[in-house]
């Protein structure tokens, strides 16, 4: 990914929020929390929304895929496959590719507004160090 941002404000958790909110509003419509991504559930509803996520995180770099794997309890290969899987499913599946955009887009908008709020709190902190 070429754009620069701040890593700290990425996480994994905030990719979960994102993709598992896309998925319970998508025509889908399945009920994908969280907490939900951690089972060793191989059920279509939780491992594409899982997959999902590892591609995400692959695609912003925002850890070792082997720490991302890990994450979800998993072997470290899992995020190649997760990104084999999710290049095929977007690629056949105009739902997944629609919720993978949407996802990116939202997960950039967070980016974007948290780093705004970040840069305005170092404004208002070094004018009210200069009064």
């Amino acid at each position: 990914m070429s754009e620069e941002y701040d890593k700290s404000i990425l996480t994994i958790d905030l990719i979960i929020d994102v993709v598992c909110r896309k998925y319970r509003t998508s025509t889908y419509r399945w009920n994908v929390y969280p907490q939900d991504l951690m089972t060793i559930c191989k059920k279509r509803k939780y491992a594409y929304p899982r997959f999902m996520v590892m591609y995400i995180a692959k695609h912003f770099d925002i850890d070792n895929p082997k720490n991302t794997a890990r994450y979800f309890n998993k072997d470290r290969t899992a995020t190649n496959r997760a990104e084999c899987q999710m290049k095929f499913q977007i690629m056949k599946y105009p739902v997944d590719k629609e919720i993978f955009i949407e996802s990116i887009k939202e997960i950039k908008l967070i980016l974007a507004t948290k780093q705004l709020q970040n840069e305005q709190n170092h404004t208002t902190e070094y004018n009210t160090c200069l009064h």
